[in-house]
């Protein structure tokens, strides 16, 4: 997007940079450039970018299928290399590591940061980070770099001398950032961006309707993901006996999908299966609680609706971390297996006095205006840096 009113000379310039490894880092800069959109300022033009596309094709495709493999097919190789170059004794060494991968393969972003010259880049994915931490310290490029860290613990990827802000989650990331040595006054926890129709306020009763859900009648989202992934069926069969509502989200999975709908349960639910959507927002607004995996943005979600989470199977590393915090806080609870999860349902339903509370407590992590608290912050050191500061002129 480009806000095309006034002076071409004195417009500041704004970056939103992610990647395409995992929809969370690309989602959170969506709604951050969407957040652009409502905003009065008119000095600032905003771009929207991939970094991978600024990358070599080789380089591209091995970065997102890697980790779409391990994350779908080979958690345990992802959680030791996560926990492995988190240690002391490993960060020096990796880093200089992928310093030099990226200076190898990065040589498009490079050449385009240093030909557009913009005054504030905020970044949603520690590669794009590293690439740009290295440029500002060889003062090759000059802008004012924001690092949004899209999950509620930070890992030493995201820890780098030259980033000016991050913006963290929720208190305990923050926590873990100064932990890290990061200094308090370089830290903003203005939440995990998320879309701002979650900061809208909703007709519960015309969404139910409209789903074709029964008043009064306990309601579970399940979620398996972008792709479907998790003990799906498993949990919604441990569920069939009890009286529920049960939306379940497959994703791209259309083999799950079509599983679900032909599938056969008691009388006592009723199981409405849907792929890939959205209006998660909706779907959380008419939910008494949610049971899916703990990505950034999912719980970020689910927090900004006050909804409860049960959580099941995190891969070990980032999701496990996000679910430590989400229990530790209160809002939530971790079933180790399907049976658990029936389990936990059951004392919901029971005990709704246990729900009210974690509702409470999700609303206390809630942050559901991220993406605009975060623009606002990247508009004002825009219009307070100094042509100077920001061109390198």
């Amino acid at each position: 997007m480009d806000f095309k009113e006034g002076s071409a000379k004195m417009k500041k310039r704004i970056l939103v940079v992610h990647a395409s490894a995992g929809a969370g880092h690309r989602k959170a800069a969506e709604s951050i450039h969407k957040a652009f959109e409502t905003l009065s300022h008119t000095e600032c033009s905003v771009e929207l970018v991939n970094v991978l596309d600024l990358t070599n094709a080789f380089f591209k495709w091995s970065y997102e299928q890697s980790y779409l493999w391990m994350i779908t097919r080979a958690t345990w190789l992802w959680g030791f290399g996560y926990y492995w170059f988190d240690t002391p004794w490993m960060r020096l060494p990796v880093s200089i590591l992928r310093r030099v991968l990226n200076r190898l393969n990065s040589g498009s972003f490079t050449r385009y940061l240093e030909r557009e010259k913009y005054d504030v880049i905020i970044s949603t994915h520690f590669l794009a980070t590293e690439i740009m931490d290295d440029l500002k310290r060889r003062k090759r490029i000059h802008a004012q770099l924001i690092t949004v860290v899209t999950d509620l613990g930070a890992h030493a990827f995201w820890i780098l001398p030259n980033v000016d802000y991050y913006i963290a989650g929720v208190e305990a990331t923050r926590r873990d950032l100064e932990k890290r040595g990061i200094k308090k006054e370089k830290i903003k926890v203005l939440g995990i961006p998320i879309r701002e129709s979650f900061a809208r306020g909703k007709d519960l009763g015309k969404l139910g309707e409209r789903m074709g859900l029964k008043e009064g009648v306990f309601t579970i989202l399940l979620i398996g993901g972008g792709f479907g992934v998790g003990p799906i069926v498993q949990i919604t069969e441990q569920l069939s006996s009890l009286p529920i509502q049960l939306l379940v989200v497959c994703g791209k999975n259309e083999t799950l999908y079509q599983e679900l709908v032909q599938k056969s349960l008691s009388a006592a639910v009723m199981l409405k299966p849907f792929g890939y959507v959205d209006n998660i927002d909706e779907l959380m607004t008419v939910s008494d609680c949610v049971i899916t995996k703990s990505g950034g943005l999912t719980v970020s979600e689910a927090l900004a609706s006050h909804l409860p989470l049960v959580v099941i199977d995190p891969i070990p590393g980032q999701e496990r971390k996000n679910c430590e915090v989400v229990v530790g806080g209160g809002a939530g609870v971790e079933a180790k297996n399907p049976q658990a999860v029936r389990m936990t349902v059951q004392d919901f339903i029971q005990h709704p006095e246990k729900l009210q509370k974690m509702r409470e407590k999700a609303k206390e992590l809630a942050r559901p205006s991220a993406a605009r608290d975060i623009a606002e912050l990247a508009v004002h050191l825009a219009m307070s840096s100094s042509d100077v500061m920001s061109r390198g002129s």
